[in-house]
């Protein structure tokens, strides 16, 4: 999130707890000539105390209670934004430790994208047990201004797996829904200290990952995720996620796009991930028992990819596409969030699509030069987008010293290259 939207939420979440800030907020006018007037009147004792001396034992006593207003003011707005901007923020996720993690993968996953079957239960409400929400409540800030500011406060509910089953060729996977205020707080924020004072009294660090660990290993380990089921860790939510690869074909020729996230949480900030990714909302489909994979599919394509301002892809908004289910993983960094990971294919062969068939050779050309002599003509500066249609400058990518690849990227790229084969 850039600075100006998240200054913009932090005015917002003040205005909720503070009327002064409210006032500021919603009469930016008259806050602003009062701002003025009182600047010019400030302005105006210091010129009297340095030009005129005859009224100088007056404004000795009067210029000291104004500056003390105008210094209060001041360090109170000041730690109040820094508080909010700075509570660690790239400590909610340790990356550091991602390579020591286990991504584990359901096997015998060859299932068509039509024999899905997604069983909602509108029903019922993950409700965060008493023991998760003994562990967060010593954190040292106040999660709801954390919340308001780091989240804008969209706290739709997000659709939960409970247990995914692959029986008779069709994939079932049985979900209910999470508030995203819980998500936020579990998958989110595995790495934050828990407790400052516990950890300086220990001498150790108390996060979740650290004090879920063991047992989220014995759970998914236990299973053998060689069969054709498994039961999620029940003391978390467990979005469902989704990360999906575009094929764009012409040409005789496959290319996929890449997507870097310029402006996203600390974990995925500037870092190239596959086409698309995101976790699953409930909205639009709370009245539904059944819910087609497809649409899920759409609704996260269109979102990122086809309907973002500016895209290059717009075209492909009606087009008709292939789908396919390539592969599955219970996502360590995020605490086993699970997710799946889709191919979706486009023929762009006919003149409807000669704009993008020229934007993905010229994006093509422009990152090749940047791989190879680290100059494409940009400052070096990396589009949104990202086309390769060789395979092998994906690892390229992987090993490059400037680029960083988010901790999917790999399973994705091995999920394609086994398809593709």
């Amino acid at each position: 999130m850039d600075f100006e939207k998240r200054l913009s939420k932090i005015v917002d979440n003040l205005s909720i707890k503070y009327d002064f800030f409210y006032l500021i907020k919603n009469n930016k006018l008259t806050f602003s000539l009062l701002f003025i007037i009182y600047l010019i009147f400030i302005i105006y004792v210091v010129y009297e105390i340095y030009t005129k001396h005859t009224f100088q034992g007056i404004i000795d006593n009067i210029f000291p209670f104004f500056v003390d207003i105008a210094i209060v003011f001041l360090i109170t707005v000041t730690v109040l934004v820094i508080r909010i901007i700075y509570n660690d923020e790239d400590g909610r996720i340790n990356e550091d430790e991602k390579e020591n993690l286990k991504i584990y993968q359901l096997k015998n996953f060859n299932v068509d994208i039509n024999n899905i079957e997604i069983i909602f239960n509108k029903e019922e409400y993950y409700s965060q047990p008493q023991l998760i929400e003994n562990l967060l409540k010593w954190i040292d800030f106040d999660k709801d201004d954390y919340f308001r500011t780091h989240y804008g406060s969209l706290d739709i509910s997000k659709i939960a797996v409970k247990r995914i089953v692959i029986e008779d060729n069709k994939l079932k996977i049985h979900c209910n829904q999470a508030s995203f205020y819980d998500i936020a707080y579990t998958h989110y924020f595995p790495d934050y200290k828990l407790s400052s004072s516990s950890s300086t009294d220990s001498k150790n660090i108390f996060t979740l990952r650290s004090l879920l660990k063991n047992n989220l290993d014995e759970t998914y380990s236990s299973q053998k995720l060689l069969s054709n089921s498994i039961e999620l860790f029940n003391l978390l939510p467990n979005p469902l996620g989704l990360t999906g690869i575009v094929t764009l074909n012409f040409n005789n020729k496959n290319y996929y796009i890449l997507q870097v996230r310029h402006k996203s949480e600390a974990a995925a900030k500037n870092k190239i991930q596959w086409s698309f990714a995101g976790t699953i909302d409930t909205v639009p489909n709370l009245y539904k028992d059944k819910i087609s994979f497809k649409e899920l599919i759409d609704n996260e394509l269109n979102d990122e990819i086809i309907d973002i301002k500016n895209s290059p892809f717009t075209t492909l908004k009606d087009c008709k596409k292939e789908y396919r289910l390539i592969g599955f993983v219970l996502n360590p960094l995020y605490l086993y969030q699970p997710e799946f990971f889709t191919n979706v294919t486009y023929d762009i062969n006919d003149n409807k699509h000669i704009d993008l068939q020229n934007y993905i050779i010229d994006n093509e050309k422009s990152f090749s030069k940047y791989l190879n002599d680290g100059n494409d003509g940009n400052d070096g500066k990396i589009s949104n987008f990202i086309i390769l249609s060789d395979l092998k400058m994906i690892q390229k990518i992987m090993k490059h010293k400037d680029l960083k690849v988010r901790n999917l990227f790999k399973p994705g790229y091995d999920f394609l290259t086994r398809e593709v084969k």
